[in-house]
This record gives C-alpha cells, sequence and structure tokens, in this order.
C-alpha cells in the first residue's frame, strides 16, 4: 500500500481537528475506519428498505463494458471505500470477457484492505495498488502513483460527489484521463415534486444516520448524549448542487474534543456543522460533466430518483 501525505496519520488529525475549531466537520471525517463503515452500511440498508427498485450503478455497470473499455481494462477507483461498487463493477466486467486490472486509492488504509480484499476474491482480476490519499486534495499528484497498463481506463468515483463543497476532487480526475477513457460518477439526486427536500430531511433524522455521524464526536471523546441534532434543507451552490441536506449537532454542555494532541474546546450552545449532502438534478450532473470537457455516454437514474449515475468520455 502507498500513503500519500494527505493520508498520513498527523495530516488527518490535523484536518479533523480545524474542522471542529471551525465548526465544521468534513466529509472524510465520516468515512475513516470500519466501524464509521459498519455504520454507514446500517444507513444505507435503511434508505433501499425504504427505496427499493431497480439501481441505477447496476445500469451504468452494463453500459461500461458495452461501450468499448476493450481489454485490458483498468478500472482506477478513486474513493472506493470498502469496495463494494467497485466489486460490482469488476464483476461485470469480467462476465463481458474483458481483461481487469483495478487500482484502488481511499482515505482510509483500513477500507483500502477490505476493498482490496474483495476485488482479489474475483477470479482473473489483478490488484496492481492500493493508495491511501484524501482524493479531494491529491490533485495532479496522483498520476504519478498510477501504474501504467496499454488499452483504456475507466476511472470511478462512486459516493464522493454529495460531500464535496469545491470542485478540487476533479483535478485528480484530469490528471488520470487519457482521450478515449471512460469516467463513472455518482451524485445523490434532488427527486422531482413538492416536499421532497424535506422528505430527504426526515431520512437523515433517524437514529441510524445519528448513530453513524456520532462516531466523530465519540471518536473525539464526547459524550453523544451532549448533542442535540437538527436537520434542515439549505440551498447553496457547490458543485452544481441544486439542494443540500445540512445536518447540525448543537452541544448542550461544554466539552472538550481531543483529536491527536489537539484539544479544542467546545461550548454549550455552539453549533457544528456536521455533514451535507448535496443533491442534484439531470440537468445539473449534466452540467458538471460538460464543464469537465467530457462527453456525456448516458445519465442513469435509479427507481427511487434518489440516485444518479453519469458515465462520460474523455
Amino acid at each position: 500500500m502507498i500513503e500519500h501525505p494527505t493520508a498520513s496519520a498527523r495530516q488527518l488529525q490535523d484536518v479533523v481537528a480545524a474542522g471542529f475549531s471551525r465548526g465544521v466537520i468534513p466529509s472524510l471525517a465520516h468515512y475513516r475506519t470500519p466501524e464509521q463503515s459498519a455504520a454507514w452500511r446500517a444507513v444505507a440498508t435503511s434508505f433501499f428498505d425504504r427505496a427499493p427498485g431497480r439501481s441505477a450503478f447496476d445500469d451504468v455497470y452494463t453500459e461500461i463494458a458495452e461501450n468499448g473499455p476493450g481489454t485490458p481494462v483498468h478500472v482506477i477507483a478513486l474513493g472506493c471505500g470498502d469496495g463494494s461498487k467497485e466489486e460490482a463493477l469488476v464483476r461485470n466486467l469480467c462476465l463481458a470477457g474483458l481483461d481487469v486490472a483495478i487500482t484502488l486509492a481511499d482515505i482510509s488504509p483500513s477500507l483500502l484492505q477490505l476493498a482490496g480484499a474483495r476485488q482479489e476474491a474475483i477470479e482473473n482480476v489483478r490488484v496492481l495498488t492500493s493508495i491511501a490519499c484524501d482524493v479531494t486534495t491529491v490533485g495532479g499528484s496522483l498520476a504519478d502513483l498510477i501504474e501504467y497498463l496499454p488499452g483504456r481506463r475507466v476511472i470511478t468515483m462512486f459516493g464522493v460527489l454529495p460531500g464535496l463543497t469545491t470542485m478540487s476532487a476533479f483535478e485528480s480526475v484530469a490528471s488520470l484521463m487519457r482521450d478515449g477513457d471512460l469516467f463513472a460518477f455518482s451524485g445523490n439526486m434532488l427527486p422531482d415534486g413538492a416536499g421532497e427536500i424535506e422528505r430527504l430531511c426526515d431520512f437523515y433524522a433517524t437514529g441510524s444516520a445519528h448513530d453513524w455521524m456520532a462516531l466523530v464526536f465519540s471518536g473525539a471523546g464526547i459524550d453523544t448524549e451532549s448533542l442535540s441534532w437538527s436537520v434542515a434543507p439549505a440551498y447553496a451552490s457547490e458543485v452544481f448542487a441544486v439542494a443540500t441536506v445540512s445536518v447540525k449537532a448543537e452541544v448542550l454542555r461544554d466539552c472538550v474534543a481531543n483529536v491527536g494532541d489537539h484539544a479544542i474546546q467546545l461550548e454549550a450552545g455552539q453549533t457544528i456543522d456536521t455533514f451535507r449532502s448535496h443533491r442534484h438534478s439531470s440537468e445539473s450532473l449534466t452540467n458538471l460533466t460538460e464543464s469537465l470537457g467530457m462527453k456525456l455516454i448516458c445519465l442513469r437514474l435509479s427507481d427511487s430518483g434518489e440516485e444518479g449515475v453519469v458515465l462520460a468520455r474523455k
């Protein structure tokens, strides 16, 4: 495993501590440990129980295999987490008769190990390397760590866009793509209709969602009984979003957040912007794709209307 400086323990502690100091928890703080991954899985399971049906990801996996990536194909998975979506993609490509190699990149070394094990369990798939890095800040230096292979690249970035506040993550993508390569990324959608953003807010007001988000606080030694949660819509324009679900935690009594050797004093009544889920429309995802200088191949929506997956070509 390669560790980029953006994923060093010290760097991550500094980033999370700075978030507590500013009152804005960075998105990467929620996806660093296996415990957080398991808690997020519980949230995701409740989502699928609430909104079953066809997944946009399955449609795009098929589209990738059918859009001529050729063989061999090199999948470069940015922000792969535990690798479950990438595993489904790789299995689909193998079923299509393609020779597949994969490079994994994520902020969490422990999740990279899980992701690597998933891919290694697939017959005839080569796991080239795993790179611990912050895909939102690593920029063009990531390209220097990627092994060269002939053939096409398929760059994926699943589950990253909803938490972005800048376009910086796409600098990594731009550094990796060559003419003819494919880029697949997902976004959380705002379904059409009155009251949809309020309904989405209700979903993030559930116990499983709070249990997951509270791990950032308990990891800093804060008793989560000292927090009061609120969820509300916001309307900002980050990364082409049309709306945002914003989750905040109010500190009910004075306490200290301990992150590494940082000790951040939090005062009763202080509000911490804990989590945000940017929501998109088909138009905004199309505009985002075009802003990257790529040609849109397809945009698929899940039956729930809450997931969108883009496939584009350079």
